[in-house]
C-alpha cells in the first residue's frame, strides 16, 4: 500500500527508503541477533564460525532469490539495469533455498559441522523472516488474493483494497539508469482485467494473502520456539518448519490473483516448489526419526559438537586444599 515509507532529504537529493527493503533490512538484522544468540548460548558455538555462515548465507540468499526471480521473469525485465531493481520487490523462494542450501552445505563441511545444526540455529530467523517480507510484499502490492465476496467484512475488505499510486514512483538509482514505469500492481491489474475505471483511487478488495502469509509465520515463530528445549535429533526444528511453511504456501497459492506467477499444469510455479518442500522435509523427517528411535544415532542431548568450531569447555579449577 505504500511502496515509499518516507523520503529523506540528503544532500545528494531525495533519498526514498521503500517499504519492501526497510522490511528485508530489518528481517536481516534480527535474523543476525538470533543466529549469534542461539549458536553460542544453545549450541556453544564460535561466533567467527556464526559471523561467516550468516555472511555467506544472507548473501546467497538474496543472489539466489534475486537470480531465481530474473530467470523466470526475464519477459519482463526488459532492461539489464531492472535485473538489480530489489527495491522494486521480485524474489524468488526457490532461488533462495536452492543456492543458500547448496552454501550452507559446502561451508558446513569445511567447517567440520553437521548442515542440520546449522539449519536447526537459523530456523527461528526463517520464522520471523516470513513474517516481515510478507509485510513488505503487502506495502508494495505484491503476491495480491483473488478478489473478495461482498459478503466479506468491511475490516478484511479495507486490508485488501490497494491506492492507486502515480507512475513512476518508484525510481532506479542513478547508476542504474532509468526510472521503473510502474503504477500500483494491483491496481493496474484490475484495471486491465476487471474494467476498473482508471479514475478509481482503490483497487478492487481483495484477499490480503500477504498478511494471511505473515500471520502463519507467527505460527511458525511459536512452533520453532517451542521445539528448542525439544530436539529429538538433528534438523528437527528446521524440518518441522519446512513442511508447515511448504504446505501452508502451497494451499495460499490457490487465493493468489497476482498476474506474476508462472503457471504450469494449473498450479504455479511457486505452489509447485512450495509442496515438493513440504513433501522432501516430511520424507526426511520420516528417516531421521526412524534412525533416532531405532539407533539413537542422531540424537542430540544437550551434549557438545566435538569440532573446532565449538568453543571449548573450561575444566573446573583444582581445589587448593591440600
Amino acid at each position: 500500500m505504500y511502496p515509499i515509507l518516507v523520503t529523506l532529504s540528503t544532500p545528494w537529493g531525495a533519498l526514498p527508503l521503500y517499504s519492501y527493503g526497510v522490511t528485508l533490512g530489518l528481517g536481516c538484522l534480527l535474523a543476525w541477533y538470533l543466529v549469534m544468540r542461539r549458536g553460542v548460548r544453545r549450541f556453544g558455538l564460535r561466533k567467527p564460525f556464526l559471523a561467516t555462515g550468516f555472511f555467506l548465507s544472507l548473501v546467497t540468499v538474496i543472489v539466489g532469490a534475486r537470480v531465481g526471480y530474473v530467470l523466470t521473469h526475464m519477459h519482463q525485465l526488459d532492461h539489464p539495469s531492472h535485473w538489480f531493481a530489489l527495491h522494486a520487490g521480485g524474489l524468488s523462494l526457490y532461488g533462495a533455498v536452492i543456492l543458500g542450501l547448496l552454501v550452507s552445505w559446502l561451508y558446513c563441511r569445511t567447517q567440520h559441522v553437521p548442515l542440520r545444526v546449522w539449519l536447526d540455529i537459523i530456523a527461528p530467523a526463517v520464522a520471523w523472516n516470513v513474517v516481515l517480507l510478507s509485510v513488505g510484499n503487502w506495502l508494495y502490492g505484491s503476491n495480491f488474493g483473488v478478489l473478495l465476496s461482498d459478503h466479506a467484512p468491511r475490516w478484511l475488505r479495507l486490508l485488501g483494497r490497494f491506492p492507486q499510486w502515480p507512475e513512476a514512483t518508484l525510481h532506479q538509482p542513478l547508476w542504474l539508469g532509468e526510472r521503473l514505469p510502474h503504477g500500483s500492481p494491483v491496481w493496474a491489474y484490475h484495471v486491465e482485467t476487471y474494467g476498473l475505471s482508471q479514475d478509481a483511487s482503490h483497487s478492487l478488495a481483495v484477499h490480503p494473502t500477504q498478511l494471511y502469509l505473515s500471520c502463519w509465520g507467527l505460527v511458525l515463530v511459536v512452533v520453532t520456539k517451542s521445539l528448542r528445549s525439544k530436539r529429538y535429533f538433528r534438523g528437527h526444528i528446521f524440518l518441522t518448519m519446512g513442511m508447515l511453511y511448504g504446505f501452508a504456501r502451497f494451499t495460499l497459492g490457490f487465493w493468489i490473483d497476482d498476474p506474476d506467477r508462472i503457471m504450469m499444469m494449473g498450479w504455479s510455479l511457486q505452489q509447485q516448489f512450495a509442496l515438493l518442500a513440504a513433501l522432501l522435509s516430511a520424507l526426511v523427517y520420516s528417516i531421521l526419526a526412524w534412525q533416532h528411535r531405532h539407533h539413537r544415532d542422531v540424537s542430540v542431548p544437550r551434549q557438545r559438537l566435538q569440532t573446532f568450531a565449538q568453543v571449548p569447555s573450561v575444566p573446573p579449577p583444582r581445589s587448593s586444599v591440600r
